[in-house]
């Protein structure tokens, strides 16, 4: 997830232990590894926040990666 607007507060055992603001992305160890999220955010004030769900991350990264593997490939062949 990316926050696009506004801000969040980030808590972890009922205690803010930071921020997060525009720019900035949150949330992609629990989309990467499938685990728990480690803490939980909470809107300070209005926001915008752009969500995407595991499968499209996992296709988007997979072709990134393979892209960057055919790169290096061509690289090395030069």
């Amino acid at each position: 997830m990316e926050l696009t607007k506004g801000s969040l507060k980030v808590w972890k055992n009922n205690k803010v232990i930071g921020s997060v603001g525009p720019g900035k992305a949150f949330g992609e160890l629990a989309i990467l590894y499938n685990c728990t999220r480690t803490a939980t955010v909470e809107a300070a004030e209005d926001s915008k926040i752009w969500v995407m769900d595991r499968k499209a991350f996992h296709t988007i990264m997979m072709r990134t990666g393979l892209q960057r593997q055919e790169d290096n490939i061509k690289f090395l062949r030069r």
